[in-house]
C-alpha cells in the first residue's frame, strides 16, 4: 500500500492534508481510494485523524455519486472497455455476489443477472425491488445489504 498526500494551501481550520491510498498487493492491487483527509484534533492537540471518502456529494442543492475506488495505472477508457463478462467466472475459487437492483438504470437488471450466470460457484445473488442504484448505499437500506454480504463472506471464507 502506497499513500500519495496532496497538500493545499486552500483549505482552513484544522485541515493537514488529502491522500490517496495505491493498493500494490493483493485483491485491490491496481486500484486506489481516494478522498481521504488528514485532520488535527480541534482541541490542538498533536494527534491526527482520518477521515475517509463518503459516496455522495452536494453540489448547488444537487446530488452527485462518484466512484471511491479507482484505477492507479489505467485511464478511462480502458475502465470503460472493462467487460466483467468476460472475467467473472475467473474469481472462483473465491466467492462471488452480485447485488442486483430490478429498477437500475444505470446498470440494467438482465445485465446483473447475465453476470451472475457467468459466474462460477461459489456464487449469490441478492435482488432489491423498489428503489434505484444509489439507494442501497442510503441509511435505511445499507445494513442490509452489508448483511446480506457479511453472512455471504462468513460462509464462503
Amino acid at each position: 500500500m502506497q499513500f500519495q498526500f496532496h497538500e493545499s494551501g486552500k483549505f482552513m481550520g484544522h485541515h493537514v492534508a488529502d491522500f490517496d491510498i495505491h493498493f500494490e498487493e493483493g485483491i485491490l492491487a491496481g486500484l486506489k481510494l481516494v478522498g481521504g483527509a488528514l485532520w488535527t484534533s480541534k482541541d490542538g492537540r498533536s494527534d491526527l485523524r482520518v477521515t475517509l471518502p463518503a459516496q455522495k456529494i452536494v453540489q448547488e442543492g444537487k446530488e452527485r455519486y462518484f466512484d471511491l475506488l479507482r484505477s492507479v495505472d489505467r485511464d478511462a477508457q480502458a475502465i470503460r472497455e472493462f467487460k466483467p463478462i468476460e472475467s467473472v467466472a475467473q474469481i472462483a475459487p473465491r466467492g462471488t455476489m452480485i447485488v442486483a437492483v430490478v429498477e437500475d438504470v444505470i446498470t440494467p437488471f438482465e445485465h446483473s443477472l447475465e453476470l451472475f450466470s457467468e459466474a462460477s460457484e461459489p456464487k449469490r445473488l441478492l435482488t432489491l425491488s423498489g428503489l434505484t442504484h444509489h439507494e442501497i448505499y442510503t441509511p435505511r437500506h445499507l445494513p442490509g445489504v452489508v448483511e446480506a454480504v457479511a453472512a455471504f463472506c462468513r460462509e464462503v471464507f
